[in-house]
């Protein structure tokens, strides 16, 4: 059994590592979206 107090950085790192991770693909999505907008209107 790990430590109680390493289990709390774990859970807490993992949260941490989520935001990043949602943020990173708000961003990418994001992106994207303005992306194909941007080709889209050199086409039309």
């Amino acid at each position: 059994m790990a430590p109680a107090r390493s289990r709390k950085i774990g859970v807490t790192s993992m949260k941490r590592l989520g935001k990043f991770l949602k943020a990173a693909l708000k961003v990418t999505l994001g992106f994207f979206v303005w992306l194909f907008r941007a080709v889209f209107k050199c086409v039309m």
